[in-house]
């Protein structure tokens, strides 16, 4: 499945590819978007979670370190 749109802010990546992303386990996103920290997450449907490449870039830019 091709994930690559037009531009990078709309570029989205899975939970794996985000934590690879990152340099974390995908678990610490997991647990990130739950307490309401992290990068910005976007639901599709019940249970699939995807994260915005732009998004990222932004958490990583910001410096930001979740705490807990």
């Amino acid at each position: 499945m091709e994930k690559k749109f037009e531009s990078d802010q709309h570029q989205f990546l899975t939970r794996p590819e985000a934590a690879a992303y990152l340099h974390v386990k995908p678990q610490t996103l997991s647990s990130w978007a739950v307490k309401g920290t992290g990068p910005a997450v976007c639901k599709i449907g019940k249970k699939r979670v995807v994260y915005r490449l732009i998004d990222l870039q932004a958490f990583v830019e910001s410096g930001l370190t979740p705490r807990g």
